[in-house]
């Protein structure tokens, strides 16, 4: 996430001076990078939140989760392998 923010923010810097090709070509990667920094900084926001409202507990839900979608994956390659 480190190198789209930056990239971002150099895109955004550059903006302003550029022609019209380069214009173009910044705005089509800021449209492209653009929702992958605001869901990241969503759910950043979101899990301090949680945090904030229910401590340490706030990962009990995300665990289960994984731990509902990792058993059967789990599961499935335990049986390819047997095979």
């Amino acid at each position: 996430m480190t190198g789209n923010t930056t990239q971002i923010v150099i895109d955004l810097v550059d903006l302003p001076s550029a022609s019209g090709t380069q214009r173009d070509t910044i705005r089509r990667r800021l449209r492209k990078m653009g929702p992958a920094l605001a869901a990241f900084a969503a759910g950043a926001i979101l899990g301090a939140l949680g945090y904030a409202r229910l401590s340490v507990w706030c990962v009990l839900l995300p665990t289960a989760l994984l731990v509902a979608i990792g058993i059967p994956a789990w599961r499935r390659g335990q049986a390819s392998a047997a095979s």
